[in-house]
């Protein structure tokens, strides 16, 4: 038993080390030859060709897309200030006119309470001028407002934005021209 167990093993190595040699000495100058895999070599050839082209199509996009980005977010952000920006001057301006009324109002104040008396002119005084600068600072903060939410809005909001639309762009571009160079997503 243990003979034909052994007998087994040896045809098992035999078998092996002739198809090793085989390999080595028969097979291997076929596949190492260049001759033998010429068509295949001429359609790698033209994969690489092809895919060069491809390759560097997406570069020149992806780099116009990069010099793009910011004159177009910083032109977006332009037109916005600029149609905004008529408010922001009116906003500061009445911020201005609100500082000057307040300070004329507290001087009529003490010129009226000397001519009234003291306590006579002080509680009108003190009514009429709380109500009139309650009415101005909330018209100066809701412009006010308005302005920083511009100024987010053009500086911050729409480069994001633009940037987000670009980076979009170009993995749509990127893709198609995947798809249509019969190349994956994951390959490129």
């Amino acid at each position: 038993m243990r003979f034909i167990k052994n007998r087994k093993v040896l045809i098992q190595v035999a078998l092996y080390l002739m198809a090793a040699l085989i390999s080595i000495f028969i097979v291997s100058k076929y596949a190492a030859s260049p001759e033998s895999h010429q068509k295949t070599i001429q359609a790698l050839d033209e994969k690489k060709t092809t895919v060069m082209e491809l390759a560097a199509a997406k570069l020149i996009l992806f780099g116009l897309a990069i010099y793009l980005v910011i004159p177009a977010s910083v032109k977006v952000s332009d037109m916005i200030e600029t149609s905004y920006k008529a408010s922001i001057e009116e906003t500061i301006d009445s911020a201005k006119e609100a500082a000057e009324l307040a300070e004329s109002d507290a001087e009529a104040t003490e010129d009226e309470t000397e001519k009234k008396g003291f306590f006579g002119g002080l509680i009108s005084n003190v009514q009429n001028s709380v109500s009139d600068a309650t009415d101005k600072v909330e018209s100066v903060l809701n412009r006010f407002i308005e302005a920083l939410a511009v100024l987010l809005v053009t500086s911050c909001v729409i480069p994001i934005l633009v940037l987000v639309f670009f980076v979009w762009v170009i993995k749509m571009v990127m893709n198609t021209m995947s798809v249509s160079g019969g190349l994956t997503a994951g390959e490129w």
